[in-house]
């Protein structure tokens, strides 16, 4: 009949999932051992797999059922105790201390067969390979003498990748009565059912029973409790396989593992393996990799990462595989790079004592070309560290840390001035040093590299038979050409060098060479259409990422061709185009190397591959367009964007060209508490000797025209004219002075020949098509002709605009117009134009139009239409400057004869101008004769 143990197979607790089978097996043991039948269990398994957890549950059960359980767990380190796992199962209060020899051990055997005449007894011994000698003796015995006996002994095992032929496994063989259980890692389906369908859980724990519990107790997220529960699998599974993990977690790789002998690796992947740890001889999860990782000191981590490259490099592995680990294991030890690289040559027979630099450098030439730019500059900082001194890597260091953090490049400038003076930098590394100075404004120290640059081409411009052409020509051509057309004072003396670049010139630098020399065309006499077709044409095929410093240049310099041409639609385009590319990250997996949560840890990971020069030089270009366009809100977005990505100390004297924008942008939004701030940045004292110090020129005397201080504006736009006539880039798309100082002019009611004279000359400059130059030129012409003259002009220069699309000058123009209608007394096309102008002017935010345009939508405004009715709005004060104003007297002997200065003047003046709703002094109305009486 059988037993109650028997009968209650299927009451399987809710622990042992996929354990039915070995459950009723023993349960069938159990009642055959209860009738007298006395049977013997090995259960086997990997680590971790449940079977501790099965005995234990089933001793549970058959106490409660009216066994006797004996129960005991053997450890590696007790092997050596006599006796200890008999002592674990009957101890003294059971049984006296066993004897020595056989007859001690039979004697111990009666013992057990008499309790089990009682009741019957169940004997468990976890981990039995590791039971002393003395208890296996023991236990063999009792599994001869108890055949006939109630009890039932089962034993647990870790199975191995060989199969074990100790003297157990040959007696348990012997016997019928002996049956052999295994247990194996849970299911996927499992271990998913388990966690809701979670995806990730079973790559967590790879069905390992210990582990898919800690998991289940740390709430399905690896915590502490997985961590703790992975290391205990790791150390039970012994110091190979624990070597192995760590290992792994570095390389990823079984076959190229660091100190560790063939046969051990094949071991141990096969006890990782068949515990759930490894699928495919990797490590299952990016978590396991931390938590073998985490139990490792930065010294250990360290010699671990040295050790698996030199062992990579050694056997040939490619830089970019190699670097990274000596990267890693620079962050994590306390040694200098220096001597990392020199104790990851240390005991090898083959390596030179400087691979290591010559592996970070290749690696960091590798990298630039995937756009992995921070990787670079950490694998160049270490090469600089490993050979001091050597000004090639610092050059190399700089001209990619200029395109990723150009303020932070600026730290390796003396030195490389340095070098350059004693000779140490080759042509191209010269090159770009010059290049660099220019860009932060260090004139002085450029002038003097570009000195060295000029000689050694002047004496190559004769070679001989033993002394070749510089490979560095094609550079140092597109180098003078971008002087030319950006910092004049430093370009060489004498006719542009335009020609081709010499054969065997790289494709970077035949690409900056041609980029270069359309900006020289565009922006002096050159062929401007072809000049245009060859900036489009780099545009679509070279790459940002293409070369180390002058891809990013061909690619800006494009940019601005189009701009300077106004074709802004094509500008903004490309914009938009080079910004989607530079801001997508360029992630790319390396071969056998650890996850990136590796790396996290140590700010290792390069997660946005986007260079900050290229993204904020890309955005000042398109918030340049959005003013030339008059979408005002947007240009200072852009500018400010630009600014923000790029901080002031990283442009250079660059910062002229985002600065100037926003500068503008603010004025004409009517910000200008915000203008002002700008104004007060701080700029490279060098920056006015450069093409983008106009920019910024040009802006501030918009900002002076607009708050009243009509002279300094006046100075600033004749100063631009004076440099680009100098520097032979006086085109209308860089910076339009003429028609800027004509505005100042006519405000003042001044010099009207001269305003007439540089209006003529700007329209010569830009011909007969119609260009934003042209229109805005025309509405100022305007101002200059009879009255009855006026409309035709400004009729045809609100058609330009239109068709330009700059809203800000429209609405200028459009006003004008209006004005012009009225003067002529054509009230019925006044009154519509003015609506329109009005609404141009909101729908750009232009505030500082505003008092000049809204109150022509419906010619009202407090005291009437005309600006004599409007007198009674001005101060006294105000009132006396306006009369002596009407009166024809200039700004000067106004302030002379009122004992004030001439910037009071100015200032009375802008807010008279602004409460009589006009623009020009003729303007003022003949009324104020009257009060020139009480001016006396």
């Amino acid at each position: 009949m059988a037993s109650a143990l028997a009968q209650r197979e299927l009451a399987v607790p809710p622990e042992l999932a996929e354990r039915e089978q070995q459950w009723a097996a023993l349960g069938e043991l159990a009642a055959s051992a209860r009738a007298g039948h006395g049977r013997v269990a090995l259960v086997s398994g990997p680590v971790a797999a449940g079977k501790t957890a099965l005995v234990h549950l089933f001793g549970e059960d058959a106490t409660a059922h009216g066994w006797t359980w004996l129960r005991a767990t053997c450890a590696e380190r007790e092997r050596t105790l006599p006796f200890g796992v008999v002592g674990q199962l009957l101890g003294p209060e059971r049984l006296p201390a066993p004897g020595t020899g056989s007859g001690g051990v039979q004697d111990l055997c009666r013992a057990v067969v008499e309790l089990a005449r009682r009741r019957p007894v169940l004997i468990t011994v976890d981990d039995v390979p590791h039971a002393d000698a003395p208890s296996l003796d023991w236990l063999l015995a009792c599994v001869r003498r108890t055949a006939t006996a109630a009890v039932l002994i089962v034993l647990t095992e870790t199975t191995g990748p060989r199969p074990r032929t100790s003297s157990l496994h040959t007696e348990l063989l012997r016997h019928r009565h002996c049956a052999r259980l295994s247990v194996a890692p849970l299911a996927e389906r499992t271990v998913r059912a388990m966690f809701d369908g979670d995806p990730d859980a079973y790559p967590l724990t790879g069905g390992n029973p210990l582990l898919v519990s800690a998991l289940r107790e740390d709430g399905g997220r690896p915590g502490a409790g997985y961590r703790q529960a992975l290391l205990s699998c790791l150390h039970r599974c012994g110091p190979d396989a624990r070597d192995l993990a760590r290992a792994l977690a570095v390389l990823d790789t079984p076959g190229e593992l660091p100190g560790l002998r063939a046969q051990s690796v094949a071991d141990a992947v096969g006890l990782l393996s068949a515990a759930g740890l490894l699928s495919g001889g990797r490590l299952r999860h990016p978590a396991t990799r931390a938590a073998v990782l985490a139990e490792l000191t930065a010294a250990e981590r360290a010699a671990l990462y040295e050790r698996a490259a030199r062992l990579r490099h050694e056997r040939g592995a490619p830089p970019d595989e190699v670097a990274p680990l000596l990267a890693r294991a620079a962050a994590y030890g306390d040694a200098t790079a220096a001597d990392l690289a020199r104790a990851a040559a240390h005991g090898s027979a083959t390596a030179d004592p400087m691979w290591a630099a010559g592996v970070l450098r290749a690696a960091a030439r590798h990298a630039v070309r995937r756009e992995r730019l921070n990787d670079a500059v950490r694998y160049l900082d270490l090469a600089r560290a490993a050979v001091d001194g050597d000004a090639e890597v610092v050059a190399e260091l700089a001209r990619i840390e200029w395109r990723l953090r150009p303020a932070t490049a600026a730290r390796h400038l003396p030195e490389l001035v340095r070098a350059a003076q004693a000779g140490g930098l080759d042509g191209r590394d010269a090159v770009a040093l010059a290049g660099q100075l220019a860009w932060y404004g260090r004139f002085a120290e450029a002038a003097g590299v570009l000195a060295r640059v000029r000689s050694v081409h002047d004496v190559a411009a004769h070679p001989t038979e033993t002394r070749p052409q510089p490979p560095a020509d094609a550079e140092r051509q597109a180098l003078e050409l971008w002087l030319a057309g950006t910092f004049p004072t430093l370009a060489h003396r004498g006719p542009a060098d335009v020609a081709r670049a010499p054969r065997g010139a790289g494709q970077a630098a035949e690409a900056w060479r041609r980029s270069t020399a359309a900006l020289v065309a565009v922006l002096g006499r050159g062929a401007r259409e072809q000049a245009v077709a060859d900036a489009e044409l780099l545009l679509q095929s070279v790459r940002p990422s293409d070369g180390y410093v002058w891809g990013v240049q061909t690619a800006l310099q494009s940019l601005l061709v189009l701009l300077y041409a106004e074709r802004l639609d094509a500008a903004r385009s490309w914009c938009d185009h080079l910004l989607a590319e530079l801001s997508t990250p360029h992630v790319t997996a390396t071969a056998q190397l650890a996850p990136p949560d590796a790396d996290a840890e140590l700010g290792l990971v390069d997660r946005d591959a986007a260079t900050p020069l290229g993204v904020a030089f890309a955005t000042a270009v398109r918030a340049e367009v959005a003013l030339r366009r008059g979408d005002l809100a947007s240009a200072l977005r852009d500018a400010t964007t630009a600014l923000s990505v790029l901080p002031p100390t990283g442009w250079g004297v660059a910062v002229g060209l985002p600065l100037g924008c926003a500068i503008t942008a603010a004025t004409r939004l009517g910000r200008r508490d915000e203008a002002t701030r700008l104004l007060a940045e701080p700029v490279p004292d060098t920056m006015l000797q450069s093409r983008y110090g106009l920019h910024y020129l040009h802006a501030r005397g918009e900002h002076y025209l607009a708050t009243g201080r009509d002279y300094a504006a006046l100075a600033d736009f004749l100063s631009c004219g004076e440099l680009t006539a100098a520097w032979g880039m006086d085109v209308p798309g860089l910076v339009p002075w003429r028609t800027s100082a004509a505005d100042a002019w006519l405000r003042k009611n001044e010099n009207l020949a001269e305003v007439r004279r540089l209006l003529n000359e700007q329209l010569a400059k830009v011909g007969p098509a119609g260009s934003r130059t042209r229109g805005v030129a025309l509405r100022l012409l305007a101002a200059t002709s009879p009255v009855h003259s006026r409309p035709q002009l400004l009729a045809e220069a609100v058609s330009i605009l239109q068709g330009c699309g700059d809203r800000y000058e429209l609405a200028r123009a459009m006003a004008d117009l209006s004005t012009a209608y009225r003067a002529v007394g054509q009230l019925r096309r006044a009154a519509p134009m003015a609506r329109l102008a009005a609404q141009v002017a909101q729908d750009c935010g232009a505030a500082v139009l505003t008092d000049g345009v809204l109150p022509l939508r419906t010619g009202l405004d407090g005291g009437g239409q005309h600006p004599r009715d409007r007198l009674v709005l001005l101060t006294e004060s105000e009132l006396r400057v306006a009369a002596l104003a009407a009166a024809g007297l200039t700004n000067r002997e106004i302030a002379a004869k009122l004992f004030i200065t001439a910037s009071t003047i100015e200032q009375h003046l802008t807010r008279v101008y602004r409460k009589l709703r006009i623009r020009y002094r003729r303007e003022l109305p003949s009324e104020l004769q009257t009060h020139l009486a009480a001016t006396a």
